[in-house]
C-alpha cells in the first residue's frame, strides 16, 4: 500500500467514520453534530491541501455545466416523484408550518453543499485515484449512508444508500459540484418536508 492510499484511509477514518461512531455511541451528544461537521470540514481541507487538489478536481466547474445538467436533472426529477409517491403510499404528511423551521428555511442548502464537497468533491475523487471505479463508487455510497445511521431509521438508511449510489455514479461520470449540490438540496428538503426524519432529534 502506497503512502497516498494510507493517507486517504486515515482521512476516511478520522473524518467520516470516527465522528459518526462518537455521536452514535453517545460519546459526543447528538445536538453537537454541527460542531463535529465543522471539524470534519477542517480535516477535509487539510486533506485537500495535502493532496494538492485544485478547485477543478473538487468539481467546482463551469466547463461541463451544460453537458452534466441533463443526468442530474432526470435523477432528481425521478427521485422527487418517487419520494412524493412513497410519502403518500406510506401515509406521511407534509410538516405544518414548515417555513417556520430554521432547517427548512435555509440550513438544508449549505448542509447539502458541504456534504457533497466532503463526500464527493474530496473523498470520492481521491478514492477514484487509488481504487477501481466500481469500488470507489460503492465505498463512497456506503460511507455516505453510514453517516445517516445517526437517525436510527432503516427506511432512511435505505433511501440514503440508494441516493448515495446514484450520486456516486453520477459523480464518476459527470463530476460537477454545482449540480450535485442542487440535486442533494432538493431531495434533502423533501425528505425533511415529509417527515422521514426529525432533523432536531433522534
Amino acid at each position: 500500500m502506497d503512502n497516498k492510499s494510507k493517507r486517504i484511509i486515515f482521512y476516511t477514518i478520522i473524518a467520516l467514520v470516527l465522528p459518526v461512531l462518537l455521536i452514535y455511541l453517545n460519546i459526543v451528544p447528538f445536538n453537537y453534530r454541527k460542531y463535529v461537521l465543522i471539524t470534519v470540514v477542517f480535516i477535509t481541507i487539510l486533506g485537500i491541501y495535502s493532496e494538492k487538489m485544485t478547485i477543478y478536481e473538487l468539481g467546482v466547474r463551469t466547463d461541463n455545466l451544460k453537458g452534466t445538467f441533463r443526468p442530474y436533472f432526470f435523477f432528481t426529477f425521478l427521485s422527487v416523484v418517487l419520494i412524493i409517491w412513497h410519502a403518500r403510499y406510506s401515509g406521511k404528511t407534509p410538516l405544518e408550518y414548515w417555513w417556520q423551521i430554521p432547517y427548512l428555511q435555509f440550513a438544508f442548502i449549505p448542509t447539502s453543499i458541504v456534504q457533497e464537497f466532503i463526500y464527493k468533491g474530496f473523498f470520492q475523487t481521491q478514492y477514484q485515484k487509488i481504487l477501481k471505479p466500481i469500488i470507489s463508487i460503492l465505498i463512497s455510497a456506503i460511507i455516505f449512508s453510514f453517516m445517516h445511521i445517526l437517525w436510527n431509521s432503516v427506511e432512511f438508511m435505505i433511501m440514503t444508500l440508494f441516493g448515495g449510489l446514484m450520486w456516486s455514479l453520477l459523480w464518476y461520470r459527470y463530476p460537477n459540484l454545482i449540480w450535485i449540490s442542487i440535486s442533494h438540496s432538493v431531495l434533502n428538503f423533501l425528505i425533511n418536508y415529509f417527515g422521514y426524519i426529525n432533523i432536531d432529534s433522534r
